[in-house]
């Protein structure tokens, strides 16, 4: 997980806070994509997908889920 994330550039991408931004949560098997739009989701999504296919992975559909509160737009 961490070689498919440094080809990421998520710069200025994800969730605020104090001006600092926070994309991603990884873990061994797992990650949790943060965003503040469903727009912005779809394309860190898109991102993650193409570096998965360069290390041949692929993302399992029957584990992804989308959580968001009222604040998403």
């Amino acid at each position: 997980m961490e070689d498919i994330c440094k080809n990421l550039n998520w710069t200025g991408r994800g969730i605020n806070v104090n001006g600092e931004y926070f994309s991603h949560l990884r873990f061994p098997d797992d990650i949790v994509i943060l965003v503040e739009t469903l727009e912005k989701l779809g394309w860190m999504l898109s991102d993650l997908i193409k570096s998965f296919r360069l290390v041949a992975l692929a993302r399992n559909l029957e584990k992804t889920k989308v959580m968001f509160n009222k604040q998403i737009l």
